[in-house]
């Protein structure tokens, strides 16, 4: 049994395990995590706090974007936004490790020399600022393409980009990175959509059935410390995919009780447990160091199954415990990739040209250079 620290495993990118919004990641190899999440491709959704003209709206902000036929290779916001923004929608909660950004295809020199990422997940209406205070350098050109990766990763479902910093003119063409089979959607245990039935502990020394759940007022105690506990929940369906867990320590009078490293098992049949793995060694996740701090706690790979088992194998004091499972709300035989609205609706071709025409004399008359 190996216990398997983030900076073991990652090698390409110098990404640590590290509390982020109060929880920390760890246990993923980041190598897995520098997937394309739909922005260029057009599966993703992007919006825009304004643009310049119909030319250089945020569909015109996916990476790799060229100008030509009446666009332009770029979003550009109107030049009376003072704040500007552009976001990329991942329709669900998403590992997200890092963007890619370039400048304006075409004549024009514009392009993002610094920028600001925000975000916000699928449960939250206010947006977060990543890794602080910290300011990433864009562009010096208009096609070359700059990756930046994140300092921790992040659980987000939309990624809001404010430029800071411009050469000329704001364009700004952009991919967010991550982890694309990755789903990070809470599954119910927290917010009651898992009965307590559902939830059954090896043994238990009070009965606080719903204190299991993360964020509750009290937490599982185990009935004695040893490391034959655990603690499971049946999803009841044996395809729900899932990627982790999220554990707190005990609440209210358990406040001095939390496990510090554990292991996850699985099952689709309730009866037969197979341990996760990273190679060929099982995985030991590093636990809580406190009572309230949430820490995530990411699988190796996604896991397709019907029950998680944690088995809490050291502890400060005692055996207790909330938690969160994560992964996809729907089932394996559910989970499609849809066609996002500003796709299902595009105007004709036609209508986009005359459009577009329009646009086009617009932005020449208000440029003092054009394409």
């Amino acid at each position: 049994m190996t216990v398997i620290e983030l900076s073991m495993i990652i090698e390409k990118q110098n990404v640590n395990a590290s509390h982020f919004n109060n929880r920390i990641i760890d246990n993923v190899d980041v190598r897995l995590c520098e997937e394309p999440l739909g922005v260029e491709n057009g599966t993703t959704p992007l919006a825009a706090s304004s643009y310049f003209a119909n030319s250089t709206r945020a569909n015109r902000g996916r990476l790799n974007t060229l100008n030509g036929y009446g666009f332009r290779g770029a979003w550009r916001p109107s030049i009376d936004d003072d704040n500007p923004w552009i976001q990329a929608d991942l329709k669900r909660n998403t590992i997200v490790t890092g963007v890619i950004t370039q400048g304006k295809n075409g004549s024009v020199a514009a392009w993002v020399t610094e920028y600001e990422v925000h975000y916000r997940d699928d449960a939250g209406t206010n947006f977060q600022l990543i890794n602080a205070s910290t300011i990433f350098t864009g562009n010096n050109d208009r096609n070359t393409q700059v990756i930046n990766m994140f300092s921790s990763l992040i659980i987000a479902r939309v990624i809001r980009i404010y430029p800071t910093e411009h050469h000329e003119r704001i364009g700004l063409r952009f991919e967010v990175l991550g982890c694309k089979d990755w789903c990070a959607d809470a599954l119910g245990i927290e917010d009651g959509t898992v009965k307590s039935d559902q939830i059954t502990p090896s043994s238990s020394k009070y009965d606080t059935w719903n204190g299991f759940r993360l964020n509750s007022g009290w937490g599982w105690r185990a009935g004695s410390n040893d490391e034959q506990q655990w603690i499971q929940v049946d999803f009841l369906t044996n395809d729900t995919v899932t990627t982790g867990v999220i554990t707190q320590g005990g609440g209210g009078f358990l406040t001095s009780y939390w496990v510090t490293s554990f292991e996850v098992s699985h099952s689709t049949d309730a009866v037969n447990f197979q341990a996760i793995m990273h190679g060929s060694e099982v995985v030991e996740f590093n636990g809580n160091t406190d009572t309230n701090t949430e820490v995530t706690h990411i699988f190796p790979i996604p896991i397709t199954t019907r029950v998680i088992r944690i088995h809490p194998t050291s502890w400060h004091r005692n055996i207790a415990m909330r938690f969160e499972v994560l992964g996809c709300r729907e089932t394996r035989s559910e989970v499609v990739t849809q066609v996002p609205t500003e796709m299902q609706t595009q105007v004709p071709p036609t209508q986009l040209q005359t459009e577009e025409q329009n646009a086009v004399q617009t932005e020449v008359h208000n440029d003092v250079q054009t394409d």
